[in-house]
């Protein structure tokens, strides 16, 4: 566990580089649309919002892929589903940035156990791609949802 948590500053910074393309396309496209409304504000209406909608999309990504990642980098593809997942229920809760970056390192901490239990033969194929990241996902929602949402201001 302590050299899970050892190398932080590495997970982190892998989140940070693979939520980057989707800040950029994000903004980009935003910033697009508001370029070419003629207007100060979003537009709303016709295809410049839908490119809108498309970068407000893309930025809402931002939070979501940052935690996978860091739970990928963590203990690689088990981590990625419960990563991300808590990664949008921080953004859905208002955990927002830091909320992301928690839940990332919690789905870590969290499959990094769960790869400890040893699974019958038959199952062991499954533990992966099916097992781990089902159960990962479930006691991460639970944490994001029952901790940390229950201590934020609604």
């Amino acid at each position: 566990m302590i050299e899970l948590l050892k190398d932080t500053r590495k997970n982190m910074m892998t989140g940070v580089s693979y939520m980057i393309p989707f800040v950029v396309a994000g903004g980009i496209l935003l910033a697009l649309s508001v370029l070419l409304s003629g207007n100060a504000s979003v537009p709303d209406k016709g295809w410049l919002a839908d490119i809108a909608n498309i970068g407000i999309t893309g930025l809402g990504m931002m939070v979501p892929i940052l935690s996978g990642y860091i739970a990928f980098s963590m203990v690689d593809r088990p981590g990625l589903a419960p990563g991300i997942i808590g990664g949008l229920i921080a953004s859905n809760i208002g955990a927002g940035f830091l909320g992301g970056i928690l839940s990332g390192i919690v789905a870590g901490v969290v499959v990094f156990y769960l790869k400890k239990i040893k699974l019958p033969s038959s199952l062991r194929s499954l533990g992966p791609i099916f097992i781990i990241p089902l159960f990962g996902t479930l006691i991460v929602g639970v944490l994001m949802y029952g901790v940390m949402g229950s201590r934020l201001p609604h």
